[in-house]
């Protein structure tokens, strides 16, 4: 393609995922956090939608994440085998492409849909091709690991980071593992407990 590469970005480090759909991503992914309406908008095109997809007609919207935002990247999992729900996450930063780069992958999909290049900060691209379910996931910028955490420990929702490079425990960065957690065998089997209980 002609373009470049020094192996300095974290993008050429790492990979990146495409987070690509037009009904699962916000305005505000067109610019960074704290933008204004004028300059998210400014980013924003709303072209006619794809009749294949949406036959009953429509825009759809079209954008590039700028790079930079931090984030929590996260897909929500259902097993009918244990009736419970698991959220697969990690941290993430999004990604500035080249131009001709970021057209390219954004046509190997839907191009008039809104792309958010991301890079996972623990997982690799293999484990995340293996681990992180199909489809949509959703990415939250401004959420405290700690404050997700407490949040799946109160919906009982499953923590699944099967990330050789994430510590178990991130002094600082994670909540304290709860003790009725530790005298019950461990996190997933507390709350499996607590499901049937």
């Amino acid at each position: 393609m002609g373009i470049k590469l020094f192996g300095s970005t974290l993008w050429e480090k790492r990979g990146f995922v495409d987070g690509d759909n037009s009904g699962s991503a916000s305005f505000d992914w067109a610019a960074k956090p704290g933008a204004s309406i004028e300059e998210i908008m400014k980013s924003i095109r709303l072209p006619q939608a794809d009749s294949g997809y949406f036959p009953g007609g429509g825009n759809s919207v079209t954008f590039f994440s700028p790079g930079g935002i931090e984030g929590i990247a996260a897909r929500l999992a259902y097993s009918s085998l244990s009736g419970m729900y698991s959220m697969i996450w990690d941290e993430a930063e999004t990604q500035e492409l080249p131009q001709k780069l970021a057209q390219a992958v954004a046509d190997t999909s839907t191009p008039i849909w809104p792309h958010t290049f991301v890079t996972p900060k623990h997982a690799t691209m293999t484990e995340y091709k293996q681990f992180a379910p199909a489809n949509h996931f959703h990415m939250t910028w401004n959420l405290s690991a700690a404050r997700f955490q407490y949040w799946m420990d109160l919906a009982n929702v499953l923590s699944v980071t099967p990330w050789q490079e994430m510590p178990s425990f991130r002094e600082g960065i994670d909540r304290p593992q709860p003790l009725l957690y530790l005298v019950n065998g461990g996190e997933d089997t507390t709350k499996r407990l607590r499901r049937r209980g």
